[in-house]
C-alpha cells in the first residue's frame, strides 16, 4: 500500500507539470464536444515516474502476503502509471487482472474505492491503437467500448458512495469524488453522440444529481476541486437540450434553479459596459425550454431584469394571468430598448471593452487603474476609439461572430423587438382593453420596419406581416371601444386594409385569415368573411374559434341547417376516425368537410402558435361552450325554445364535467332545467334522460366503437320538420340579450315566486352554486352564461317565473365581491321590486321579464341599476329607450265621487309623445352613432320616434338601415361569442 501510494504521488506530481487542458464553456452554438483527456507525463519528467512504477512493480512480485483489496489497488495505480507515461497496451494488460467492482466485507479504505473508479475510468479513457494523445482522433466505435467503461466507473462511484455512508466514514473524499465526477462528465457528453438522447438524459441526471449532493455538504473550498463548475454548467445545458428533444420537463425547473444557483456562485457582477454573458445565455435558453414545454403556467417561474430578460419576463407574466404586470414589463422594455437605439448602446458597449483590452496590454489595470470614457466634445475620444481599433484589429478581436457579438451585449434585435412588441400589443388589446397604447406600439414597429435598419426583419414577410396584423388588430379593437362617429370608419378601413396586407404576405397563417374574417364581418361582408373563414378552417382544422365564426358567417346568410352542420362539425370532429375515407360537405355547399382525427378539448398547435398565441385551459373551455351555445341557439332558431333548454342540459353536462371545481354549481342547474322541461314544457320528440358527461375518448361504453355522437334532440329528425314558429323579431330579441355574464353576484335573497318547492328549492340551490373563493372566475363567469341564455329560453317560452329563477341562480355566484356589497347597500329599500342585480346584462334579463308582464315601473328602476353598472351596456340602453316609447297604463277609475268631480276633461292620449319622445330619440340617436351603430334594435327603435313625429323619410332610412343590418346579422352576437382577439 506505501508503495502503490509513493507511486501515485510522483505521477501526479509529473502530470501536473503537463500543459493543462483548456476550460471553456460550450459555444452558442451549442455544440458539446468532448475535452481533451487527461494530460500524459512530458518527457522531461519520465525518469522519476519510470522509477517510482518500476519499484512498484517489484513490490507487488514480492509481496504474496498482501490481501486481494491491496493488490488490486496496486494494480490500479500501476495501471494508472502505465496510462501516464503513454504506454497503452501495457495498461491495458494490468487492467485485465484488476478486481474493478468495490470491495466486499472488511479491510478497505476510502483510497481502495478511489482506485477502483479510478481502473474504469482509465479503462475508459483509451484508445489501442494511438494511445491518448488527442482523443478527437478515436474513432466512433470505440467510443461505444469508452461508454460502457465510463458507465461501470459510474455506477462503481455510487456504490462506492453508498458504502462509505454504510461504513460510517466521510462521503467527502476527495480524490473519490475527482475520479467519478471525470467519469461521470465524459459518459454525458459521449452518450450525447452514441446513445439515444433518453439514455443520455438519464446520465445527465446522474450527473446533476451527483453534482448537486456534492454542493450541498462540501465545504466552498474543495466544491471546484472536484466539480470544476466548467463541467456542471456544461452538463445544465446539454440536460436542456435533451429535455427538449425527448419532451421530458420533469426536471425542467429544478435544473433551472440548480444551474442559477451556480452562476450566481461563479460568476461576478460585470463590469461598466460589460454584461453577464453566461447568466444571458441562460435565460435565452430557459426561455427556449418554456417556449418547448408548450409555455404554461408551471414554466414561467423565472424573475429577470434586462433587455432580453424582460422579452421573456413578458411572456412569462401574461403566461401567469398577470397581466398588469406583464403590461408594466412591456412599457419597461419598449423604453429600455428604444433608449438603447439612441444612445448605440451596443457601440458604446464594444468601444469600452476595447479601451480596456489596450489598457489590459499596456499594464495600467494591473496597478488598479480604469479606463474610462468621458463624454468630451471634439474628437478625443473618437481618436482614441480609432486607435484601439487599429491595434486590437492586429490580434483579430474585432472578428467575431455575430451571435456571440449580439450576446456580448443585453441588446435585442429588431426582429426580437418587433415580435415582443406585437406579443403585447395582443396582451393590452385581449386582456386588458388597452386599444389606443396597443395602437401605438404597432405603429412604432412600423416606424421601425420602414427604417430598414435590419435586413433579417425587412427581408422577412411573416414579420412584416405580424406588423400588420397587429395594426388591424389595435385599430379594429380601438373603433370598437370608442366608436367615435367621426373617426370610427376610417379606423375600420384601415383596420381591414392592414389586415388584408397581412393575409396577402403571410397567408399560411390561420391567425391572420381569423381576424381578416372577424374584421369583414364586423363592417358586414359577410361573402367575403365567409370565404376567409373558410380558408382559414382549412389552414387549422384544430382552431374551434376558426369553425364557431366560420358557423356564425353561415347563420347570418340565414342558412340554420347549414350553420347547424357547422357547429357540429366542430363539436363532432373526434367521432370519424374509424373511417378512413372524409365526409362528404353538406348539401348547401357553404361549409366545409368534418375534419378526421379531431380529439374534443385536445386541441394541438404548434409551438409557434402556443408562443405566440398562448391559451390556458379555461380559454379553451370557453371556446367550447360557447361553440355549444351557439349551437343551442341554432336549435332554438329551428325547433323552439322547448328544444334549446333540452340541449342545454348536454352544455351543462359537457361544462360539468370539464370543470370539476364548481360542478355542484352546475348539478342545480341541471337538475332545475330537467324539471322545468320534463314538467312544464314538454317536448314532442322523445324525452331527454340524465345526461352524463361526455366521453373523453368517443367510445361507445358497451361496445368500446366509436360511433358518430347524435345531437341532443335528434338532428336528423329535427331538420327535416323544422319549427317555423320563431319570427325575425324573435330573432332579434334573442341576440340582443344574448351577451357575456360578468362574475359579480348579490347577496343571498328570498327565491322569486312561481317555482315549486317541491319540485327545487331556489334557496338551497343557490347555496349549493356558490363556488368558493379559489374558484376560477373565467369559469363561473362561463357558468353565468349558460344560466342567462336559460334565463332567455324560459322568457321566451312565456315561462316567467322559471326565467327570473335563472336570473336569480346567475346572482349567487359570488356573494363576495365588495362593489356588490356596497351596491346592495345603495338599493337596499329597492328589493321589493325583484332580486337586487349587479351586472347590466341580468338586469336587462330582469327588465324583459318586467316589459314581458307589463311592469314598465320595475322594469326602469332594474335598468337604471345596469347603468350604475355600465352606463354604455347596448342591450339596456335599447330596452330603456323601448320604455319611453311605450304609451303609459291608462289610469283606474276613482273610486270616489269626489275625485271623479274634481276631474277635468280626460287626458291627451298622445300627450305622453310629448313628454317621452324626446327622451327617447336623443338616446337612440347617440347610440345609433356610435355602440350601436350596427344594432338593428336600436335603428328600428329610432324609426319608431320618427313614426310618431311623422317624418317619413327618415324613418324609412332608419327602416332601410335596419333591415340590411339584420340580413346579415348571425343567430348570436359576434362579440359575445368570438374573441376579438385569439
Amino acid at each position: 500500500t506505501a508503495a502503490a501510494a509513493h507511486a501515485e504521488q510522483i505521477v501526479h506530481a509529473c502530470r501536473s507539470n503537463a500543459l493543462p487542458s483548456p476550460v471553456s464553456l460550450p459555444s452558442a452554438k451549442g455544440d458539446f464536444a468532448l475535452p481533451r483527456l487527461p494530460s500524459l507525463i512530458p518527457p522531461s519528467d519520465l525518469p522519476p515516474a519510470l522509477t517510482a512504477l518500476e519499484a512498484l512493480e517489484t513490490t507487488l512480485k514480492q509481496s504474496s502476503s498482501s490481501s486481494e483489496i491491496e493488490l488490486s489497488s496496486a494494480k490500479a495505480v500501476l495501471a494508472y502509471g502505465k496510462y501516464a507515461v503513454g504506454e497503452m497496451e501495457e495498461a491495458l494488460r494490468i487492467l485485465d487482472t484488476v478486481d474493478k467492482e468495490c470491495p466486499k466485507g472488511d479491510g478497505w479504505e476510502g483510497y481502495d474505492l478511489s482506485l477502483r473508479v479510478l481502473a474504469s475510468a482509465v479503462e475508459g479513457a483509451r484508445s489501442p491503437s494511438q494511445g491518448l494523445a488527442s482523443f478527437a482522433a478515436e474513432q466512433l466505435s470505440r467510443r461505444d467500448q469508452a461508454q460502457a467503461a465510463y458507465q461501470r466507473a459510474a455506477r462503481v462511484y455510487d456504490e462506492a458512495l453508498d458504502l462509505l455512508a454504510r461504513s460510517g466514514g466521510t462521503k467527502d473524499d476527495l480524490q473519490l469524488h475527482r475520479v467519478g465526477e471525470t467519469a461521470l462528465y465524459r459518459l454525458c457528453l459521449i452518450s450525447r453522440t452514441t446513445s439515444p438522447p433518453s439514455t443520455s438524459h438519464s446520465h445527465h441526471y446522474h450527473y446533476l444529481r451527483q453534482s448537486s449532493a456534492f454542493y450541498a455538504t462540501a465545504s466552498p473550498a474543495v466544491r471546484s476541486l472536484a466539480y470544476p463548475p466548467s463541467h456542471p454548467l456544461t452538463i445544465h445545458r446539454s440536460f436542456r437540450q435533451l429535455q427538449i428533444q425527448t419532451t421530458n420537463f420533469q426536471h425542467f425547473g429544478l435544473n433551472n434553479k440548480a444551474e442559477e444557483a451556480l452562476l450566481q456562485r461563479t460568476t461576478a457582477l460585470p463590469k461598466a459596459g460589460e454584461v453577464n454573458v453566461s447568466y444571458l445565455r441562460f435565460l435565452d435558453e430557459v426561455a427556449e425550454g418554456w417556449k418547448a414545454s408548450g409555455a404554461g403556467r408551471d414554466g414561467a417561474k423565472e424573475v429577470v431584469e434586462s433587455q432580453r430578460l424582460l422579452r421573456h419576463l413578458i411572456r412569462a407574466l401574461a403566461a401567469c394571468d398577470r397581466h398588469d404586470e406583464a403590461a408594466k414589463s412591456l412599457r419597461l422594455y419598449v423604453e429600455l430598448w428604444d433608449k438603447s437605439r439612441e444612445t448605440d448602446a451596443g457601440q458604446v458597449a464594444r468601444e469600452m471593452k476595447l479601451l480596456r483590452r489596450k489598457a489590459d496590454r499596456e499594464g495600467k489595470t494591473a496597478s488598479g487603474e480604469w479606463v474610462k470614457v468621458e463624454a468630451a466634445s471634439g474628437g478625443d475620444v473618437e481618436k482614441a476609439i480609432v486607435a484601439s481599433r487599429s491595434a486590437l484589429s492586429l490580434e483579430g478581436d474585432l472578428d467575431a461572430d455575430h451571435e456571440q457579438e449580439r450576446m456580448n451585449h443585453d441588446i435585442d434585435s429588431e426582429v426580437q423587438f418587433v415580435q415582443t412588441v406585437a406579443f403585447g400589443v395582443r396582451l393590452l388589446c385581449k386582456y386588458l382593453d388597452e386599444p389606443k397604447e396597443a395602437l401605438k406600439l404597432a405603429q412604432r414597429m412600423r416606424a421601425i420596419f420602414e427604417e430598414k435598419g435590419d435586413e433579417a426583419l425587412v427581408g422577412s414577410k411573416v414579420e412584416e406581416a405580424r406588423i400588420e396584423r397587429s395594426l388591424g388588430i389595435a385599430l379594429g379593437a380601438l373603433a370598437a371601444k370608442d366608436a367615435h362617429p367621426e373617426t370610427r370608419p376610417s379606423q375600420h378601413a384601415d383596420a381591414l386594409a392592414h389586415l388584408e396586407t397581412a393575409a396577402s404576405l403571410d397567408p399560411s397563417s390561420s391567425h391572420t385569415l381569423y381576424h381578416l374574417a372577424y374584421q369583414l364581418f364586423e363592417l358586414r361582408q359577410t361573402s367575403r368573411a365567409l370565404d376567409v373563414a373558410k380558408q382559414a378552417v382549412t389552414l387549422n382544422k384544430q382552431s374551434k374559434e376558426a369553425w364557431h365564426l366560420l358557423g356564425l358567417l353561415v347563420s347570418a346568410q340565414k342558412d340554420m341547417i347549414g350553420a347547424l352542420e357547422v357547429l357540429e362539425t366542430a363539436l363532432d370532429g373526434s367521432d370519424d376516425d374509424e373511417d378512413d375515407e372524409q365526409s362528404a360537405p353538406p348539401s348547401n355547399g357553404d361549409v366545409l368537410a368534418r375534419p378526421n382525427g379531431e380529439r374534443r378539448m385536445a386541441v394541438t398547435t404548434s409551438l409557434e402558435e402556443k408562443w405566440d398565441y398562448p391559451t390556458d385551459e379555461t380559454e379553451r373551455l370557453a371556446a367550447e361552450v360557447q361553440l355549444r351555445l351557439t349551437k343551442n341557439a341554432v336549435i332554438e332558431y329551428l325547433e323552439g325554445p322547448a328544444a334549446a333548454l333540452a340541449d342545454q342540459q348536454e352544455v351543462l353536462a359537457f361544462f360539468s364535467a370539464a370543470y370539476a371545481q364548481i360542478a355542484e354549481s352546475t348539478s342545480a342547474l341541471l337538475s332545475f332545467l330537467r324539471l322545468s322541461t320534463a314538467h312544464r314544457l314538454p317536448i314532442s320528440t322523445a324525452p331527454t334522460t340524465s345526461v352524463s358527461p361526455p366521453i373523453a375518448n368517443g367510445l361507445d361504453e358497451d361496445s368500446g366503437v366509436r360511433k358518430r355522437r347524435t345531437s341532443i334532440l335528434g338532428r336528423r329528425r329535427s331538420l327535416r320538420a323544422p319549427s317555423t314558429r320563431n319570427s325575425t323579431a324573435s330573432t332579434l330579441q334573442f341576440s340582443a340579450t344574448q351577451s357575456p355574464a360578468s362574475t359579480l353576484r348579490a347577496p343571498s335573497l328570498p327565491p322569486p315566486p312561481g317555482l315549486a318547492p317541491s319540485n327545487l328549492s331556489l334557496a338551497e340551490s343557490a347555496a349549493r352554486s356558490r363556488p368558493s373563493v379559489e374558484t376560477n372566475r373565467r369559469a363561473t363567469k362561463l357558468l353565468v352564461d349558460i344560466w342567462l341564455t336559460s334565463a332567455a329560453s324560459f322568457r321566451r317560452a312565456g315561462k316567467l317565473d322559471e326565467a327570473q329563477g335563472a336570473v336569480f341562480e346567475a346572482e349567487q355566484l359570488d356573494a363576495e365581491d365588495p362593489d356588490v356589497w356596497s351596491q346592495a347597500s345603495l338599493f337596499s329599500l329597492l328589493r321589493r321590486s325583484g332580486p337586487l342585480l349587479t351586472h347590466p346584462l341580468r338586469c336587462s334579463q330582469l327588465a324583459q321579464l318586467h316589459i314581458a308582464r307589463g311592469e314598465t315601473a320595475r322594469a326602469r328602476v332594474v335598468l337604471q341599476k345596469a347603468f350604475s353598472f355600465d352606463v354604455d351596456h347596448l342591450p339596456s340602453l335599447i330596452l330603456f329607450s323601448r320604455l319611453y316609447l311605450t304609451p303609459p297604463s291608462p289610469s283606474p277609475p276613482s273610486p270616489s265621487p269626489v275625485d271623479s268631480t274634481q276631474s277635468s276633461s280626460p287626458a291627451d292620449p298622445s300627450s305622453w309623445v310629448h313628454r317621452q319622445l324626446p327622451f327617447a330619440e336623443s338616446l337612440l340617436d347617440t347610440l345609433t352613432k356610435r355602440r350601436g351603430w350596427d344594432s338593428p334594435e336600436a335603428w328600428f327603435e329610432l324609426s319608431r320616434c320618427y313614426k310618431h313625429t311623422e317624418r317619413r323619410e327618415k324613418e324609412k332610412e332608419c327602416l332601410v338601415w335596419a333591415l340590411q343590418l339584420e340580413e346579415t346579422r348571425s343567430v348570436r352576437s359576434l362579440g359575445r361569442a368570438l374573441p376579438r382577439v385569439l
